[in-house]
């Protein structure tokens, strides 16, 4: 029994995680990571992005592992590819070990009306 309640907290914690990675906004540039994600991957450059001359760069990677290092500490990687790239945060999955992963809809802007929409996985051990 005991078993099974420690289980259901590691999922929540994820969960919540997971649910802030789309909610919890990014002071000054007023986005969430996921929208911040999604414009790195479309418009970013060596972990950043350029929100213009006012809010200057994001180091987009450095955000990313700040949060889910605070609730995670190095036992997460999350990963996805766009247009053949491939893109990695976190840490090395190991080969022995339980895994909980959570494939995630992000969405990806193309213009500024127009994207798609890429599979994300975040997995923790």
């Amino acid at each position: 029994m005991t078993q099974i309640i420690v289980e259901e907290k590691k999922y929540n914690s994820i969960l919540n995680d997971v649910t802030g990675f789309f909610y919890n906004k990014i002071p000054i540039i007023d986005k969430n990571l996921a929208q911040a994600l999604g414009d790195f991957i479309r418009w970013g450059e060596d972990s950043h992005v350029l929100y213009g001359k006012y809010y200057g760069g994001l180091n987009v990677k450095e955000i990313i592992e700040t949060y889910f290092n605070s609730t995670f500490e190095d036992r997460w990687h999350l990963e996805t590819s766009y247009n053949g790239t491939k893109f990695d945060f976190g840490f090395k999955i190991p080969e022995n070990m339980r895994l909980r992963t959570f494939i995630i809809k992000l969405p990806v802007p193309k213009t500024l009306t127009d994207g798609e929409v890429i599979n994300v996985a975040f997995t923790q051990w």
